[in-house]
């Protein structure tokens, strides 16, 4: 990393002679020396340690070279290297010196190209005020560039200085350097998680959220509407019609889209695990659980439960429901206390809940804290302006899918499927659509006898 190897066979002669480097400094005592060092590089490591940055580490190397070397305007600068374009994307350097002009120095330093293709020491000397005086550079390597350790203005250095402050700089300098190539790639990595959240969110809310009709439109408007409030939604409207896309959409739309968005089918698990799944547990012999876990509730903090066909919870978890929405609290199972979640919740039935709570299959509390926000997606047959660009968008997905030639639908397609009822609602036209691509795979056109209903 540091071209120790070009001054190796001068130091090994040079320290066989007993002679010492501290020499430079005039100290009679090669330990005292080393050890006032030590202690210099070990504050400097705690400092960055604590989080001090460049300009500590500009200082400390300042001072040395200010020790060792003569210079009337000695500079400590570092340079770093972000692309085969341009070398200077950022330099920092220790106040005071002699710093103009710098950028320009190194970028017409034809040494500069040799520290790139070896990443050695590069040594460069200058006329000033009718002086000599020398540019060091040491790379910063990490299995490609990352920049230079500079040191402007010096005077009087030998090879075997520049090597031992090479090798005192290398480690922090490659620290430093190391965090921030880390910071950099951590910025992309962010940039990236942004970018398919954002392309997540508009597929969700741009393209298959289909509103020809004007009873969606009134859904959307409504939907809109409920966004900021971060009260729990209820969703009620026959199976297949849309209500986790809408719920979805909610969760993309509001403030909630940095967090997590957790489904949970209510009729899809037995119901003794229905309240491991939302409320978790800890470790207890009693419970068989060898170890805490979390609930959905705790997983989706600061984003959003959507609950699918709630009205098939126990009247034990919905009780626990209860608590969620009026405390935001949630109790693990085996647990003492409660802890406090934060998730807002988007509950999903097909059946009349006003009815069930009349025949006491569901909890009248529950009820009344989600029914103020509730909201009816109309079935497909209610929205038949939407049924022809529904289809052509599952066509279009299917036949990209299954690289099949199916373009359009013909007339007689077109006509049967506006007249048809669809009591599947969209689910049901999405899987016939589907089938209908693999029946006319070769065809362009798909014709009513592909259609099986």
């Amino acid at each position: 990393m540091w071209s120790e190897s070009q001054t190796g066979s001068e130091m090994s002669q040079w320290r066989a002679e007993g002679q010492g480097l501290w020499a430079l400094e005039g100290r009679e005592s090669l330990g005292e020396a080393e050890e006032e060092m030590s202690r210099g590089m070990w504050r400097l490591y705690r400092d960055l340690a604590k989080g001090q940055g460049w300009e500590r580490l500009l200082s400390e190397a300042r001072r040395v070279a200010e020790e060792w070397w003569e210079g009337d305007e000695l500079a400590v600068a570092v340079v770093f290297w972000d692309g085969p374009d341009e070398f200077f994307q950022e330099v920092q350097r220790e106040r005071g010196g002699r710093p103009d002009g710098l950028e320009t120095l190194l970028s017409r330093a034809p040494g500069v190209r040799r520290l790139l293709e070896e990443g050695a020491i590069v040594r460069q000397e200058e006329v000033c005020g009718g002086e000599a005086q020398e540019r060091l550079f040491f790379a910063v390597e990490q299995g490609r560039l990352l920049g230079a350790l500079c040191v402007m203005g010096v005077k009087g250095a030998t090879a075997e200085s520049v090597a031992r402050f090479g090798e005192l700089f290398e480690g922090p300098t490659m620290q430093l350097a190391r965090a921030r190539h880390c910071r950099r790639e951590l910025t992309g990595c962010q940039e990236e998680n942004r970018y398919f959240r954002e392309r997540e969110k508009r597929h969700y809310l741009f393209k298959d959220l289909v509103c020809e009709s004007e009873a969606m439109r009134r859904v959307y408007d409504e939907l809109n509407e409920r966004v900021e409030d971060d009260g729990p939604i209820l969703m009620t409207g026959e199976g297949g019609c849309g209500k986790e896309l809408m719920a979805r959409a909610v969760h993309h739309l509001g403030g909630r889209q940095g967090g997590m968005l957790i489904r949970m089918g209510c009729a899809e698990f037995p119901e003794e695990l229905v309240d491991f799944e939302l409320f978790g547990c800890v470790e207890s012999e009693l419970t068989g659980a060898v170890a805490p876990r979390k609930g959905i509730f705790e997983l989706a903090e600061g984003g959003t439960v959507f609950l699918d066909e709630i009205d098939r919870l126990s009247p034990m978890v919905q009780g626990k429901l209860v608590r969620v929405l009026k405390e935001k609290e949630v109790r693990r199972i085996g647990d003492a206390v409660g802890r406090p979640v934060d998730a807002r919740v988007i509950a999903s039935c097909h059946r009349d809940l006003e009815g069930l709570c009349g025949r006491g299959r569901f909890r009248r509390d529950l009820y009344e804290l989600l029914k103020p926000h509730r909201m009816q997606v109309p079935a497909l047959r209610e929205r038949k302006e939407d049924i022809l660009p529904l289809g052509r968008l599952f066509l279009e997905r299917f036949a990209s899918r299954y690289e099949a030639k199916c373009r359009v639908f013909d007339e007689a397609l077109r006509e049967w499927m506006v007249t048809y009822q669809w009591p599947g609602n969209v689910r049901q036209l999405q899987t016939f659509v589907e089938a209908a691509v693999l029946m006319a795979y070769d065809e362009e056109e798909v014709r009513r006898e592909h259609l099986s209903v």
